[in-house]
């Protein structure tokens, strides 16, 4: 394959992908299509490298146990417009997926560089509206106390930063600095991104991070980064309890404590706590046994909601029940289920196996796993962090792999 401008420079792709999350759902529907037909042309012209690569790096594998049981729900589905388009935006995935396939190891360490930077300067911008009122528009979109910098009218500033934290994470690990200051760094990132995180109001996102946290400490455990385990975990629960003292100050933190502490009121802890959301997933719940092979139909839980009682509705219509495991069951059934599961599996695997992508393995999981509960799996905003990270990490740990066995073959030809 001809080392063109395009293969040089393929990484800031995905980098305008990520960016165009907090630009609006238009820009992530003009860039997958963009995508998908680069990916596509690439392919015409080096279908036997390229399908090569996605074979073995088993992207093809994960992206068909994703991308399979949305068609299968398609032949029963209650909402065949809503599937289709569901159909339509992931074969997009199937382009970007071969541009990922281009990426280098090299190239990758620029675009979490970039990423990073990004991402550091939506979490000061939200620091910023936090304090002054006004964010880097010369705006304050916060609705309810709940903080929205760069994502104007959107909630999806929490899930963001905290789907995107391992970026942060392994650029700082990746730093050429002495460990004190990493140390230092570290703590003050882990300060910002959950301050960030907890004023941005959305509990789903606090749990995001908390996992994050998790998944990352025990990533640097198992390769001994970590040498005093009782340094690290004070540190990460200083951090964490500082930020919800100062976050605490802000009016979306204290209504949500309120709202869930309340006595005097007919609804459940549960109920208060998940703000009604036990609810929804009750509508899943029933339904589910009546579509259990294939489900309803991707992104058709909004007809099952329609249909459900009056009781359990809320003030506006849901597009789905706030819980991955539950919205994955009930529209693609218990086929696309275990198909969803086992690429979740195959992430946490890959996570600590992988030489190279580890922090895209690591988002993709994060925006995946089976108890998010924010915005739906099939949402235009949301697959980008689903699909594309999930590329990256397989790919970019495929040719760490390849170039680490061409290295052991040489040293051995050289013996």
């Amino acid at each position: 394959m001809k080392n063109t401008w395009f293969i040089r420079n393929s990484y800031w792709f995905f980098i305008l992908l990520i960016i165009a999350i907090p630009a609006g759902q238009a820009s992530i529907q003009i860039l997958t299509v963009i995508g998908y037909i680069l990916g596509i042309s690439l392919l015409f012209n080096s279908p036997k490298i390229l399908i090569n690569e996605l074979k073995k790096s088993h992207y093809l594998f994960c992206y068909l146990m994703l991308f399979l049981p949305i068609g299968l729900s398609l032949i029963d589905s209650i909402a065949p417009i809503n599937t289709v388009k569901v159909l339509y935006r992931a074969m997009l995935y199937f382009g970007i997926g071969i541009i990922a396939a281009l990426i280098s190891v090299k190239q990758n360490k620029k675009m979490v560089k970039i990423v990073f930077y990004i991402c550091l300067f939506i979490c000061l911008d939200a620091m910023t509206q936090w304090i002054f009122n006004v964010n880097i528009f010369g705006k304050n979109p916060a609705i309810n106390g709940r903080v929205r910098g760069v994502f104007g009218n959107r909630y999806h500033l929490s899930y963001f930063i905290a789907t995107l934290s391992p970026i942060i994470f392994f650029y700082l690990l990746s730093l050429n600095v002495t460990k004190k200051v990493k140390l230092i760094l570290a703590f003050i990132l882990l300060l910002l991104v959950t301050w960030t995180v907890i004023v941005g109001g959305a509990r789903a996102g606090i749990v995001t991070l908390l996992v994050s946290i998790l998944i990352f400490g025990l990533y640097l455990l198992k390769y001994g980064y970590i040498k005093n385990i009782f340094i690290y975990f004070s540190a990460i629960s200083i951090a964490l309890v500082l930020s919800v003292v100062i976050a605490f100050q802000t009016d979306a933190v204290q209504e949500r404590f309120n709202l869930t502490t309340k006595v005097a009121t007919n609804e459940s802890f549960l109920e208060r706590f998940t703000t009604k959301r036990t609810q929804l997933w009750r509508i899943a719940v029933d339904e589910i046994p009546h579509y259990l092979i294939n489900g309803v139909g991707a992104r058709a839980y909004v007809e099952i909601y329609k249909q459900a009682p009056v009781e359990l509705k809320q003030s506006r219509d849901m597009n789905h029940p706030h819980l991955y495991f539950l919205q994955l069951l009930l529209e693609t059934g218990v086929l696309g289920l275990i198909c969803y599961l086992v690429v979740c599996g195959y992430l946490v695997y890959k996570i600590y196996t992988a030489s190279a992508g580890v922090e895209w393995l690591m988002v993709s999981f994060l925006a995946m796993m089976p108890i998010n509960s924010h915005v739906g799996f099939y949402e235009t905003y949301w697959m980008p962090l689903v699909w594309a990270p999930l590329g990256l990490g397989l790919l970019l740990s495929y040719k760490a792999e390849q170039e680490k066995r061409c290295s052991n073959i040489f040293i051995l030809g050289k013996i």
